[in-house]
């Protein structure tokens, strides 16, 4: 049997910041200490957030799904500096 190796495991945690004893600490701090691969956040982070998270090593990317379909241009408007609308769940709902 041929094994493969993971192009990347991706974390979905809504609050990273929550420390769980079973875990011993952080979800990001678990995964850390048992997959030395790419790791990849999810769960309401903001570009500030996800750039932070990044700077402390607890992931090596981080995707943020829902302001994007809000803000189709949410990119451009990161890189330049713009001012960035508070995530509105109501927006997304009328979308649907």
């Amino acid at each position: 049997m041929q094994t493969q190796k993971l192009a990347y495991v991706h974390v979905g945690i809504f609050d990273d910041s929550t420390e769980f004893d079973i875990l011993g600490g952080r979800v990001s701090d678990f995964m850390r200490r048992h997959y030395a691969g790419t790791l990849v956040g999810n769960g309401s982070y903001s570009p500030d957030l996800a750039t932070q998270a990044i700077a402390d090593n607890r992931f090596d990317l981080v995707s943020i799904g829902r302001p994007f379909i809000v803000k189709p241009d949410l990119v451009a408007r990161v890189r330049a500096g713009s001012q960035l609308e508070t995530y509105d769940g109501a927006t997304l709902a009328k979308l649907y």
